[in-house]
């Protein structure tokens, strides 16, 4: 409620009242409904809106009223006398009350009334650290303990956030400490309580009750000992603990009630500030922060989302994402939104464009996280947005860059392509098919495109190294001689001399260097064994030798696929990788793959 009223909104922070006040009457609760109710009056007159202020003011004084409470009732003849009804009968009938409960217990009267101008104080603190800072010391001094303990649940564990100690006259607040890590207290009774939902109040804990065998209470040899739940919407939010080992049954049951109206109203408070400061935080976080219902209207947002959208917080609330998006982008958030639906599980990272006010177009990125209610039914979607429009830009430059240098360098590598051609045509063929036959291998085999990228480069210059074979050599059409084949053998290290130091995003140079290899190491020109070689040259190897054994060469005629696939499958595992040779065996024979 003071969320709203502090933000101006009076009419949000009105319902929020109405909604307490039916709560109020449902559990006879007459005094936080007065409370309330004078609060809204005070902030209605601020206004000049004396009719309604009138209305709230009648209605605290009945509460007033009705409990006996004189002393407001005259705070707020003083505050408001244009207000306050002046009818007799209302008063003689308060004054009657009060005297008969001041009779029947004086002490506990006076007790309540200072408890009513407390819960003034707590109901009007917004901070969270100094809302638990009051309360922790309004409970001690209540109580009349010596020290005590302020616990809060989260995600089902209680943690320490407030303590003060009146003897040692120390007070700290926000300290988020577990339960279990605090030597201090009795954790079996805070136990219990927090399971139970029930009271404890023991007059001599060491000596009677249910804990007498604990080793804290034997150890302190405690006596006064107080633990009870701060309830709110009929669940456990926190638990309210008090030690008093100077006296026995320092808690008696008229203080017994006092700290549950003041743990009622600390409930209350702790929630409303809780709300208060996220809010505060989402309203100064960089990125948007939003709520939508289940049809995709807003219903809650920041000022951060405003600024991407270009739009007031009153145009965004209720407008759907198919008013700021194009047809196709509206199809694709939806899919989105319905998968979280359905699957309950959060959805990051989902990028879309939206048309701001003013037409222009921005990149924003979301996450999704779906809403639900006490009761587990989904009731709407949350999540955060942030606009990514400068680094889109960016990538797609990035990009731009990336395709100029892969052209440059594509156009590099024809050069070289080229110039292997003109001296070996034969060479500049069995490349070209080399590169297709192992890129469509490692497809196959579900490798990423960036081997796949490195494997089809690789291929297409992988015998570049001939260039420094005498062109006789290459073309003789005689059986080569032992010194000639030696030659041949030392393409691989010259392919790599020319290529190390090449600037590439892949190891083209060491790619082409171990094509020869095989796994059982009788490859060259390093003898490499297994995994010593590149996964990209062993796929290159089989795709060489297919290639090869299906060409015509000078000193032999082509030899046919099947002679070739034969080869492949009589030495996988022993040259040629097991994963690879099957790869390239299922391309050809189960799913009908050509050479070109």
């Amino acid at each position: 409620m003071y969320a709203w009223v502090i933000r101006g909104n009076l009419a949000k922070a009105e319902k929020l009242v109405e909604l307490a006040v039916r709560q109020c009457r449902e559990y006879g609760d007459f005094v936080v409904e007065g409370i309330a109710s004078e609060i809204m009056a005070g902030e209605y007159r601020s206004i000049g809106e004396n009719e309604k202020a009138k209305r709230f003011l009648d209605r605290a004084g009945i509460c007033y009223s009705t409990w006996g409470a004189t002393g407001l009732l005259n705070k707020i003849r003083k505050m408001y006398p244009e207000l306050v009804s002046s009818e007799a009968d209302v008063s003689l009938n308060v004054e009657a009350t009060t005297a008969e409960k001041t009779k029947d217990d004086l002490s506990v009267a006076l007790d309540l009334s200072t408890v009513m101008q407390v819960s003034q104080v707590i109901s009007s603190e917004i901070m969270l650290e100094r809302l638990l800072e009051k309360i922790m010391h309004m409970s001690i001094t209540s109580a009349g303990a010596q020290r005590g303990y302020l616990m809060l649940e989260s995600e089902g564990k209680l943690l320490i956030e407030a303590s003060e100690d009146i003897d040692n006259d120390e007070t700290n607040v926000m300290q988020a400490m577990p339960l279990h890590d605090c030597a201090d207290i009795c954790q079996a009774i805070v136990n219990y309580v927090h399971h139970s939902g029930k009271d404890v109040i023991l007059g001599h804990a060491a000596k009677e009750g249910a804990f007498t065998d604990d080793s804290y209470i034997n150890n302190k040899q405690c006596k006064s000992v107080l633990c009870i739940p701060i309830i709110h919407k009929g669940k456990i939010s926190g638990i309210l603990y008090m030690e008093n080992n100077l006296s026995e049954d320092a808690f008696t049951p008229g203080r017994l009630d006092i700290l549950r109206f003041i743990s009622a109203q600390a409930a209350i408070s702790i929630e409303n500030a809780k709300l208060f400061e996220l809010a505060t935080t989402l309203e100064n976080i960089e990125d948007g922060y939003w709520e939508i219902d289940l049809a995709g209207n807003y219903t809650f947002l920041n000022n951060a989302v405003c600024q991407i959208h270009g739009y007031s917080k009153e145009e965004l609330i209720g407008m759907n994402n198919r008013q700021y998006t194009d047809e196709e982008t509206a199809k694709k958030v939806y899919k989105a939104f319905n998968n979280v639906f359905k699957t309950g599980q959060p959805l990051k990272g989902l990028d879309w464009q939206i048309i701001r006010k003013d037409g222009t177009k921005r990149y924003v990125e979301i996450s999704i996280l779906l809403q639900k209610d006490s009761s587990g039914k989904p009731i709407g979607f949350r999540g955060v947005v942030r606009d990514i429009t400068e680094r889109k830009n960016m990538e797609e430059k990035l990009q731009q860059t990336l395709e100029s240098l892969s052209k440059a360098y594509d156009s590099t590598l024809q050069v070289m392509v080229s110039a292997v051609e003109v001296r070996d045509p034969y060479t500049a063929l069995h490349q070209v098919r080399s590169a297709d036959v192992a890129r469509d291998i490692a497809i196959e085999m579900g490798l990423p495109q960036e081997k796949i990228d490195a494997i089809r480069m690789a291929g297409a210059i992988h015998d570049i190294g001939k260039l420094s074979i005498p062109p006789e050599i290459l073309t003789k059409p005689e059986k080569l001689t032992s010194v000639e084949y030696a030659l041949i053998k030392e393409h691989s290290r010259s392919g790599y001399e020319v290529l190390k130091n090449v600037e590439s995003p892949w190891p083209l140079a060491k790619i082409v260097h171990q094509h020869h290899e095989r796994m059982d190491g009788s490859g060259y020109p390093r003898n490499l064994k297994g995994e010593e070689i590149l996964l990209e040259a062993r796929i290159l190897a089989v795709a060489d030798v297919i290639s090869a054994m299906v060409s015509h060469r000078q000193h032999r005629p082509s030899l046919s696929i099947e002679v070739a696939l034969e080869e492949i499958e009589k030495n996988k595992g022993t040259l040629y990788d097991n994963s690879v040779a099957d790869a390239c065996l299922r391309l050809f024979r189960e799913k009908g793959y050509k050479l070109n």
